[in-house]
């Protein structure tokens, strides 16, 4: 496993439920599975990409 499938996790469980996993959500699902290092990867790369990529919702408005 690497980071990659933590990232994968957290997106596709932000997209069902629009709720971002916790820190300590993501230590427990990938519990003795993954190096920590790449756990906190995959979060970095997650919340990388919803900020750079933010939904209608959490977008500014432009008019």
């Amino acid at each position: 496993m690497n980071r990659w499938h933590v990232y994968e996790w957290l997106k596709q469980t932000y997209m069902a439920t629009g709720i971002i996993p916790s820190m300590g959500q993501a230590q427990q699902h990938f519990s003795g599975r993954l190096d920590p290092g790449e756990l906190v990867e995959g979060i970095d790369e997650f919340l990388i990409a919803i900020m750079e990529y933010p939904t209608e919702e959490a977008a500014p408005c432009e008019r």
